[in-house]
């Protein structure tokens, strides 16, 4: 959006400042899970609720007195939610934390990260794979870097010309691993093994999965260029926990 809006400003003022001024609006539909979306995509929930209530009103010739319509619109949508699709990820909640606006970050939580990689393209392909099916959706790119953002943070993955080093060291000063939130334990072994076919490698194999304890439960990755990610269950199996 920004990179819009510094393209076109000259030319559409009014359409660049909407983009910048209105981009929290603007981003707030991936304040949700990505579970979420498609219920956020339709009017329908709303339209097949009323229309319920309108063909009911047409069958009774009229709603009757002033008096009795709110009682029985009430009833007649306390009755459709019954028969309503539940939504997905119910039990997800909304991605972002905090009260006050839905798109106003808590204050404390993390903003963004940066990770300056030695090659976009591997980068792209190991860590961007990975990002998008974590559910982070991509919101900025250019030609040396691109940026996924999920709630109020996102990361940035840029081939600095600054760059002084052409691979990670982990052990080094500096990131060690970044780790994330992944649903249940069977899918951190689903997308441990999908990783492999995305330029990940499994770390600490023969511990796998409690190398960082028996109570945790997680898979240690390890792309070509060194980074390192883990992916922890929100859920453990039964008499587990992480």
């Amino acid at each position: 959006m920004n990179a819009f809006a510094k393209t076109h400003r000259a030319k559409f003022p009014k359409a660049a400042a909407k983009f910048t001024e209105d981009d929290d609006g603007l981003l707030a539909f991936y304040d949700f899970s990505a579970e979420r979306w498609i219920h956020l995509r339709t009017t329908n929930p709303i339209e097949s609720t009323f229309s319920m209530v309108k063909l009911r009103t047409e069958d009774t010739r009229g709603v009757g007195s002033p008096a009795a319509a709110p009682a029985m619109v009430f009833k007649l949508v306390e009755s459709a939610q019954e028969r309503r699709r539940a939504i997905t990820g119910g039990r997800s909640g909304r991605v972002r934390g905090g009260g006050g606006r839905m798109n106003r970050p808590t204050h404390g939580a993390l903003h963004h990260v940066e990770i300056w990689v030695p090659d976009l393209d591997r980068a792209l392909a190991s860590l961007g794979w990975l990002l998008q099916t974590l559910g982070y959706a991509v919101s900025q790119s250019w030609d040396t870097g691109r940026s996924w953002r999920l709630g109020p943070t996102y990361l940035v993955l840029e081939r600095s010309p600054a760059l002084t080093a052409d691979r990670h060291d982990r052990r080094r000063p500096g990131l060690n691993h970044l780790a994330f939130h992944v649903e249940n334990a069977t899918t951190v072994d689903k997308l441990a093994s999908d990783a492999a076919r995305h330029g990940w490698s499994l770390m600490f194999p023969e511990l796998h999965p409690h190398a960082g304890g028996t109570q945790h439960y997680a898979a240690y990755l390890e792309n070509t260029d060194g980074f390192e990610i883990e992916l922890v269950a929100i859920s453990s199996p039964p008499g587990e926990v992480s």
